[in-house]
């Protein structure tokens, strides 16, 4: 067969599942066929949905020789929220799929040939996100829907609970409702761009307990704000602070640029590792505090910096890992572009009395420049940059600055291979790769590389 048709059952054997938790069968011909919840080494029966020039996707109505590592799923949602892909899968199945897309991005775009990647798996699949967003919609019935969207969609599965999220958290949806129900206030219309609810966001720090929700609007004000805050009191445990985000724009950004507390303060106080971080609503915060500290320490074990050292930390958030790296450097320098960020990475850095740390407001690879320019010399350099990696600025910045070895954080292997690449072309040689699961039963893995100048 050279290619399916739309409404075709075919069989078909499918060999992996890439990070979406989609299978991959390829036909005699070398067609693929991307099957929905596909497990691997299993034969199926698909019926195919959509044709496309060179793919297509099905969706499987009969198992003709199931996979081993395929579970019944523990979330009775699977399938109709976005949310997750690999609750049908064992979870030693999902991190073999997770340490091979890192592995395979490395090898493949990173050009680097490499005997093995470790995978640290997370110790709970449960209950371990410390942070949630929730839409909130309108059903063409009038229902209320607060959820999380359904796959490649605007559409919002409506949920009553979420295995993956703290409860604490997951208590923001349940407030919400309460809230419409009793003032009647009315929901966004995307369509229209009618209506005033359009999110809620919410986060918990796990070892201090405070939990904080934020309301998104497409107005300047909400029906009795004050109700508001005493319905959040009564379901959120831990509660710090309420407040207003105001996003008016038809847009799929979900926070606007203007917020404004009604009730408690704008932050949450959190510790991970014996390091204390105040964590406003804006700021990045990784959404799996366990496996934060073992991310940290993974990466600062491989970085192994020194009393006499230098160390340089671009985009540097908040300051998390520049707090890690400062207990055992010399000297930390963050970047960050996001103002209010790097006012908190300065509070962060004085609340656990960290005098060797400073950090500078600008762009990564311009203010890098800069620095360079200043006569910043520098021992070794740390990098988390955003999902999209280094821009060309970044990565020459960082080889004019020449540190002897550089550790990359990644939440995108396929722009950490690409990067990986680039730094080679200026002399670095990769010398450690760890992959670490910080997202179970979702698509998402973080990585951490070392790499080494010259050819160790």
């Amino acid at each position: 067969m050279d290619r399916p048709r739309k409404n075709e059952i075919i069989e078909v054997y499918i060999s992996s599942v890439t990070l979406e938790g989609m299978g991959i069968a390829r036909l005699e011909s070398g067609f693929v066929v991307f099957v929905q919840n596909g497990a691997p080494d299993e034969r199926a029966e698909v019926l195919i949905m959509k044709v496309l020039k060179s793919f297509a996707y099905a969706k499987i109505v009969r198992l003709v020789s199931p996979s081993p590592d395929r579970v019944k799923p523990a979330c009775p949602y699977f399938g109709r929220c976005g949310g997750c892909a690999f609750w049908h899968l064992s979870y030693e199945a999902e991190k073999r799929i997770k340490r091979d897309a890192v592995y395979n991005n490395i090898k493949k775009l990173g050009g680097v040939d490499f005997p093995a990647l470790e995978i640290i798996g997370a110790p709970d699949v449960r209950g371990y996100r410390n942070k949630a967003q929730f839409p909130i919609k309108r059903a063409r019935d009038g229902r209320l829907l607060v959820g999380f969207y359904r796959v490649r969609s605007h559409d919002v599965a409506d949920l009553d609970d979420c295995l993956i999220q703290s409860p604490r958290v997951f208590a923001a949806a349940k407030a919400i409702r309460r809230y419409i129900e009793e003032t009647g206030e009315s929901v966004y219309d995307e369509m229209t761009h009618k209506g005033v609810l359009r999110h809620v966001f919410a986060r918990e720090g796990r070892a201090s307990g405070d939990t904080a929700a934020a309301v998104v609007i497409n107005a300047d004000r909400l029906r009795d704000e004050a109700r508001l805050v005493e319905i959040f009191k009564e379901t959120m445990p831990g509660l710090t602070g309420v407040l207003i985000n105001v996003n008016k724009e038809k847009t799929n950004v979900i926070m606007g640029d203007r917020s404004r507390l009604i009730w408690g303060r704008d932050e949450i106080r959190d510790t991970i590792g014996g390091t204390e971080f105040i964590i406003p609503h804006r700021s990045f915060y990784q959404v799996n505090p366990e496996q934060t500290r073992v991310l940290y320490e993974t990466a600062v074990g491989m970085l192994d910096p020194r009393k006499d050292e230098t160390v340089l930390d671009l985009y540097c958030g908040a300051g998390t890992i520049s707090s890690y790296i400062a207990r055992r450097a010399g000297r930390v320098v963050g970047v960050e572009v996001v103002k209010d960020a790097v006012n908190i990475a300065r509070q962060n850095a004085r609340l656990n009395g960290l005098h060797n740390c400073e950090f500078y407001c600008g762009d990564a690879g311009e203010t890098a420049a800069r620095l360079l320019g200043e006569g910043l010399k520098i021992d070794a350099l740390c990098v988390d940059p955003p999902r999209k990696g280094l821009d060309g600025a970044a990565v020459d910045a960082i080889a004019a600055l020449c540190p002897s070895r550089i550790v990359y954080v990644s939440c995108d292997s396929a722009t950490l291979g690409r990067d990986i690449k680039r730094l080679s072309e200026h002399g670095y040689t990769l010398t450690a790769a760890t992959a670490v699961d910080m997202f179970p039963r979702t698509g998402n893995v973080e990585a951490a590389v070392k790499m080494m100048r010259g050819n160790p």
